[in-house]
């Protein structure tokens, strides 16, 4: 494990980083620092993923650090910012988990959101092949309220 230190953020990285990896982390780091948006870009193999996570899990992390003593038994969640990754495909963002299991980070909470394609369970959403058909299909009956799962969870949910 490797220790870079980036702006006063300490980024644990499980190996020895190229300067093609630091200069990435470096970015992230500035984006997150000054709430840019960021298209970052680096050949095939670089390690963009890894960079991007630790960097980022590692900025997280330093917010939460300097949250006052006082403050944490409020409302926690709303102070530090969350992490969205999002990708193409199911199987990329299983690749993502891996790499996340290869550092310090993977204890990390995460949650992974797929389409109507994998989740939805109703019927007549599942029969149809076609994916754009499915989510046409999902979302008439969610709109018509004739989803009876949706309506389920959208009754229990509005109960709490």
């Amino acid at each position: 494990m490797t220790i870079i230190n980036i702006d006063g953020i300490e980024i644990n990285f499980p190996y020895e980083p190229y300067q093609c990896q630091i200069t990435f982390m470096k970015k992230v780091i500035e984006s997150l620092k000054n709430g840019w948006n960021a298209a970052l870009e680096s050949p095939t193999g670089t390690g963009k993923t890894l960079c991007l996570l630790c960097a980022s899990i590692a900025f997280v992390r330093h917010l939460k650090s300097k949250i006052p003593v006082d403050e944490v038994d409020k409302d926690i969640a709303s102070l530090y910012p969350k992490i969205l990754y999002s990708s193409r495909t199911h199987s990329q963002l299983a690749q993502v988990i891996r790499e996340l299991n290869k550092t310090i980070y993977r204890d990390t909470k995460t949650v992974t959101l797929a389409s109507r394609d994998i989740l939805c369970i109703h019927e007549n959403v599942q029969k149809e092949a076609n994916n754009i058909i499915k989510s046409m299909v999902c979302r008439n009956l969610v709109k018509k309220r004739k989803c009876h799962y949706f309506n389920e969870y959208d009754s229990s949910f509005l109960s709490y």
